[in-house]
């Protein structure tokens, strides 16, 4: 039974749940239907390779080696060449767990060995390399692989073999997608494919587990409810369709959201004009860019003058001048400036700076009830003095790369990709904030310690600006909430929301969080559109908007809008 599922388990929770069900099945049941789902996988993936392609055991001291050699006996049966390699406490004597004794016993009865770890790099060498099943360690592993296993790693990785980890690959912490001892420890096995048991975990999703667990398959070993609820949930394209405002048939372009770019000062302009368009192209009514330059002298044009627009390419986008006030270090730094609050969202920090120009204007921005979205230079500032902001009464996203993270908690970014969940969640709470922590498995939390992990993504979007798109995006759908919320005069709901798998969001984040969740998934699935359509590397961040609207509607398409 195996599937794929949004809902995500931490290990205690899992642990829990094993336990229950071992106390109530017959013994080596579970181990059966995992071993059983192991081998289908194993099946699937050797249909792809060479005909005369073996299978490698990796058998561990624990459940998942016992997985691993059940799984060997049924594929050996199916007719495949099957060899095992084990961990050095179980090639003479079984495995104290009682179920994977029991699958070490009947695989030497049936005639078979286990051979050193040690011969396991050779074999991967061979001319044409086995299949690999990784059932060396799960989640009950606590400290760093050993570096003994280092020529099989290495193996491994020159061959490029075809892995089906069993569980979670061996090294990984299933919680939080980190290496088991961190970056300098060997390890984790990179997979193919995961077979992972009884539910999905947060950490085959982000950090490292984002790139080395591989396409993930969840075998539930029983028929039965999950009697735990879920820790997060993964943004799929299933899930997405509910956090996004609807539109009415009378709709116009002032229901559809009014959104404001705080940038693209000091020579920054692109980054503004970037993230105006990703506004338009995620569905915003109205766009301006703020002008707080003056407009004479640095651009040479004649008092009186017409301006020229301010993206000659998007005629759509309009300027919004500053009040004068914005510039006066005599106006209070807290206080908005008059015009601000007709603006449902404001998208701050793309090209702002970090003078005393930007600390002003940053400040006027969060002197306000809209929702505000801070990138980059506000990022930057709101670390640097956190105190010198008001705090909010609207909603606050925060979209901060892992650099910029550890500078707004204070520390570094091996320890924010550590644990990118517990960063994202810190962050949230330090600030009052819905955070999108940027990077493999970008991770949306808020303050209450709700979090949600992206699906979508493709390395294409690793290139300058599009981390600015994405800020337009989210800032337009927080003006589309806000605007669909403001004739109830509260917080809006999404259709079904009872149903749908996203945690509880407190009131006061609601429409930050139903923002941010459909905007990092939007703009990730528009990157595997762009880098499908025109390739995988070298392509400008403004491409992405092109896609947005090819996104959306296929979103419509498979949801009969």
């Amino acid at each position: 039974m195996t599937s794929s599922t949004a809902l995500l388990f931490d290990c205690a929770a899992i642990r829990r749940i094993e336990a229950a069900w071992l106390r109530d099945t017959a013994p080596g049941e579970l181990m059966a239907a995992a071993g059983a789902a192991v081998a289908d996988e194993a099946v699937r993936r050797l249909r792809a390779l060479p005909p005369a392609t073996g299978v490698l055991l990796l058998v561990g001291p624990g459940n998942n080696g016992g997985d691993a050699l059940v799984a060997g006996r049924l594929l050996r049966r199916r007719g495949f060449s099957v060899q095992a390699v084990g961990v050095d406490p179980i090639l003479a004597a079984p495995p104290a767990a009682t179920d994977a004794r029991r699958a070490w016993q009947a695989w030497h009865d049936a005639g078979c060995r286990l051979l050193a770890i040690a011969d396991a790099a050779a074999l991967i060498d061979a001319p044409l390399p086995p299949l690999v099943v990784d059932g060396l360690f799960g989640i009950g592993l606590t400290r760093p692989l050993a570096p003994d296993l280092v020529p099989l790693i290495e193996a491994i990785r020159r061959r490029r073999a075809c892995v089906v980890a069993i569980d979670v690959p061996s090294g990984l912490d299933a919680d939080t997608g980190s290496p088991i001892g961190g970056d300098q420890a060997v390890g984790p096995i990179p997979a193919t494919a995961t077979v992972t048991m009884i539910a999905d975990k947060p950490g085959l999703h982000t950090g490292s587990g984002a790139t080395v667990s591989g396409s993930v398959q969840v075998a539930r070993l029983r028929d039965l409810p999950l009697p735990e609820a879920p820790a997060a949930v993964r943004l799929v394209a299933a899930n997405i369709a509910p956090l996004l405002p609807v539109r009415s048939r009378d709709a116009h372009k002032g229901s559809a959201g009014d959104v404001l770019i705080v940038g693209g000062r000091l020579g920054m302009g692109g980054a503004a004009r970037l993230a105006a368009r990703g506004a338009l192209a995620a569905g915003a009514g109205r766009v301006w860019i703020a002008d707080g330059l003056p407009r004479t002298g640095s651009r040479g044009e004649p008092a009186g003058a017409p301006a020229a627009p301010i993206d000659p390419v998007r005629p759509e986008i309009m300027r919004f001048t500053m009040p004068d006030g914005t510039r006066s270090p005599r106006r209070a730094a807290g206080r908005q400036p008059p015009g601000l609050e007709r603006f449902g969202a404001i998208v701050v920090g793309c090209g702002l700076g970090q003078d005393p120009v930007a600390v002003r204007l940053l400040a006027q921005v969060f002197a306000g009830g809209s929702a505000v979205v801070c990138d980059a230079d506000a990022l930057t500032l709101l670390a640097q003095a956190p105190d010198r902001y008001p705090r909010r009464a609207g909603a606050t996203i925060l979209t901060p790369h892992p650099l910029e993270a550890a500078r707004l908690l204070g520390t570094t970014t091996p320890a924010v990709q550590a644990d990118r969940i517990g960063a994202a969640i810190a962050i949230a709470k330090r600030y009052r904030a819905v955070v999108v922590l940027k990077g493999p498995g970008t991770v949306v939390a808020d303050a209450a310690g709700h979090y949600a992990i992206n699906a979508s993504g493709h390395p294409v979007l690793a290139t300058g600006g599009t981390g600015d798109v994405l800020g337009g995006m989210i800032g337009a759908l927080a003006a589309a909430w806000q605007a669909a919320a403001a004739p109830r005069g509260g917080a809006p709901r999404p259709a079904g929301a009872a149903t749908t798998p996203i945690p509880p969001i407190p009131p006061i984040t609601a429409i930050a969080a139903l923002a941010a969740c459909a905007g990092v998934w939007l703009h990730g699935a528009a990157g595997e559109r762009l880098a499908a359509s025109i390739g995988p590397a070298g392509v400008p961040a403004g491409r992405l908007c092109e896609m947005l609207p090819v996104v959306l509607g296929s979103l419509a398409q498979r949801n009969g809008i």
